[in-house]
């Protein structure tokens, strides 16, 4: 049997599958519409699903917090630090190729749902960088 998951690594697996679930329905319902069709009302219920699902991990992190873990130490400061890098990789290219998007001609609305995935793509990109250097003992 595999060791046991600590405190900020269930955060971390919390965080992708909530982002994963949430981006997944809205990312679907957008795809019905075409490339440039825009759905408000999905829009409206992925932002209370995601202002939910932040509210819930808030609570849930600060009543399953082991008391001696109330500050990440310097490991998962680092951690983060090493997500938040990935993250802003993803994000720089994607904002990139969405400025690129617009200039050749796409819709605003197409290039708005697209810097969406690639906001989700990042923050799910500093997720499993997180769980993979909580794995690997980094």
């Amino acid at each position: 049997m595999g060791r046991a998951l600590s405190f900020r690594e269930r955060l971390a697996w919390s965080s992708l599958g909530g982002h994963v679930a949430v981006f997944f329905g809205y990312f679907l319902v957008v795809a019905e519409d075409g490339p440039s069709g825009g759905n408000a009302t999905a829009a409206m219920i992925v932002l209370a699903g995601l202002v939910f699902l932040t509210l819930a991990m808030r609570l849930a992190a600060r009543l399953e917090a082991p008391r001696n873990q109330a500050q990440p130490d310097e490991r998962e400061q680092l951690i983060n630090l090493k997500a938040a890098r990935i993250a802003g990789i993803i994000t720089a290219v994607g904002a990139g190729g969405v400025i690129i998007m617009l200039l050749t001609g796409y819709s605003a609305v197409f290039a708005a749902n697209l810097m969406l995935g690639v906001l989700v793509l990042a923050q799910i990109g500093a997720d499993l960088a997180r769980i993979a250097h909580f794995k690997l003992g980094v």
